[in-house]
């Protein structure tokens, strides 16, 4: 009898034993998740935005070389997180790349536009451009929505708008180059795309109409006044005059942009200023 009862309490204590353990071990691993886990993923999702920021900034510079060269370009954006321990409550990284708007056309006033070496003035038609967002979905670390629109790229987060790439205006070289795509949205893992170009580069030379009137590029946009002025570092371009902004009285409707460019030189000489154009469709 007493066997039986020494037995029983053997097998008591190796539940107990195992129970304790048990314990022990789950209230590590709420200690880990909660105290350590945070920065190692924070390490991880850094790193891959470090990725993903580069990736972005070449998709410009991948247009661009699309509608210059006139050939297809493949561009992917890296945006799957290594986290250290994948656990099942941790998804997978996978931003959202959207179509977000559609601007009309961009209109000049006060200008001559001519082919290089000839006088005679042209009617140049400027295709409707789509302007492109990307955003971040992280768990740890603040998300970004990166914009593309009229060569440009920004990264805004909460608090923070950040250039990341300007190809829009650069003293006297104007590049307006449109896009289209086949999507409104994607989001995959390392999403693949395909740049095609419609209309290969053509270049204008475009200047004042007289000395006396400086010319204006009109367009429309979603960011604001400030961020255009942040966009076209207005305080070291000594070609821009000023960037003005009119709100849409409609809230769902893009606001218009105008940015006046200066007409002479400092030698009251008429700027020569060129104009390059041309298309791309990006397709998934």
């Amino acid at each position: 009898m007493r066997n039986i009862i020494n037995e029983k309490r053997k097998a008591q204590s190796v539940v107990v034993g195992f129970i304790i353990i048990l314990g022990i071990f789950v209230v590590f691993l709420s200690w880990f998740q909660l105290t350590q886990m945070p920065f190692l993923n924070q390490d991880a999702e850094n790193q891959q935005h470090d990725e993903t920021v580069i990736d972005i900034q070449d998709f410009s510079e991948n247009i661009e070389q699309s509608i210059v060269d006139d050939t297809v370009n493949e561009k992917s954006i890296r945006n799957n997180v290594n986290y250290p321990i994948q656990l099942a409550t941790i998804p997978n990284s996978m931003g959202v790349l959207r179509n977000s708007s559609t601007y009309e056309s961009i209109t000049f006033q006060n200008e001559n536009i001519t082919e290089k070496n000839s006088d005679t003035s042209l009617n140049i038609n400027f295709s409707q451009t789509t302007q492109l967002q990307y955003e971040t979905e992280y768990i740890e670390i603040e998300d970004s929505v990166f914009t593309y629109e009229y060569n440009t790229i920004i990264e805004e987060k909460q608090n923070s708008t950040t250039v990341r790439s300007q190809r829009f205006i650069n003293n006297e070289n104007i590049n307006l180059y449109s896009i289209g795509t086949n999507f409104n949205s994607v989001k995959a893992t390392n999403p693949q795309f395909r740049i095609i170009p419609i209309d290969s580069k053509e270049s204008y030379q475009l200047e004042a109409e007289n000395e006396e009137e400086n010319i204006e590029l009109e367009f429309e946009s979603t960011l604001s006044q400030e961020t255009w002025k942040d966009i076209l570092d207005i305080e070291l371009q000594e070609n821009i005059i000023d960037i003005h902004f009119e709100e849409s009285e409609i809230e769902s409707e893009p606001n218009t942009i105008t940015i006046e460019l200066k007409s002479v030189d400092g030698d009251n000489e008429l700027i020569t200023y060129t104009l390059n154009i041309g298309s791309v469709n990006i397709q998934k």
